[in-house]
């Protein structure tokens, strides 16, 4: 089974940044990512393998430079 999460920027204040999320025929959710704790949780406190999806794209941008991108996709 294929999977694709597409991951947007909604908002980012230097500390928490939230990405909206989806997949092709899922709701979109929000995850949250706190750059002085490093560390990230679902806004709805669903912590399915699609958050966890979304997650590691986050977690992977997050540990190649510290830059987190207004878009990012996930394709498994």
């Amino acid at each position: 089974m294929a999977i694709y999460i597409q991951l947007d920027k909604v908002t980012d204040d230097g500390r928490l940044v939230k990405y909206s999320f989806a997949t092709m025929s899922g709701p979109r959710r929000t995850l949250v990512f706190d750059r002085e704790e490093e560390r990230m949780w679902p806004e709805d406190g669903n912590w399915d393998g699609i958050f966890r999806g979304a997650a590691q794209v986050v977690g992977r941008a997050w540990r190649n430079g510290g830059e987190l991108p207004d878009s990012m996709e996930l394709r498994a």
